[in-house]
């Protein structure tokens, strides 16, 4: 015995302690062994298809979360504000050229049975195209110095300025057309 004196008398308590871990080894081992076989999973992450499928799902949706940032931010221009001229050329042109002069509504069905749906999609679509080509017809064909100089005319007499440019413009589609 090394580190401790031991009685004639204490017999016992050594050997309780040994045959407690001889049955402590012994449970141990028949839980191993049960357990053996239950075990669940694969050794690494790249056996198990569930991780795997995972691993490249986070791949692909990175990805587009990726490609979807890069598009909303491709078109965005930061100007210096000695450039104002530029941004304003820019809008400018985007008007005079119909770019987005109609928005779509999204594509949907209905069932043939609805004329009524049918019906006002066509008058939709029929009020858009005439309401936003004959706008931007007028801002094209109506001259620069006639514009102004009917403004000037109208705010010489006018209360409200607003009044003086609607009806600037409706003289200007009158002539126009």
């Amino acid at each position: 015995m090394t580190g401790y004196d031991l009685k004639a008398d204490a017999i016992g308590f050594k050997h309780a302690k040994a045959s407690r871990d001889i049955a402590s080894d012994y449970l141990y081992k028949t839980t191993y062994e049960k357990q053996k076989g239950h075990y669940i999973g694969c050794r690494t992450a790249k056996e198990d298809p569930k991780l795997v499928f995972a691993a490249n799902v986070m791949k692909m949706q990175n990805d587009r979360l990726y490609k979807k940032a890069y598009n909303d931010h491709k078109a965005k221009i930061t100007i210096p504000v000695d450039m104002v001229s530029i941004n304003a050329a820019k809008e400018g042109q985007a008007l005079a050229s119909d770019v987005d002069y109609r928005h779509y509504l999204h594509h949907w069905s209905c069932f043939p049975d609805q004329n009524d749906v049918i019906q006002a999609r066509k008058a939709y679509d029929l009020q858009s195209d005439v309401s936003c080509c004959s706008c931007r017809k007028y801002q094209r064909t109506c001259p620069r110095g006639e514009l102004l100089l009917r403004k000037k005319v109208f705010h010489s007499f006018a209360p409200h300025s607003l009044w003086c440019s609607g009806k600037c413009n409706s003289l200007c589609k009158s002539t126009s057309l």
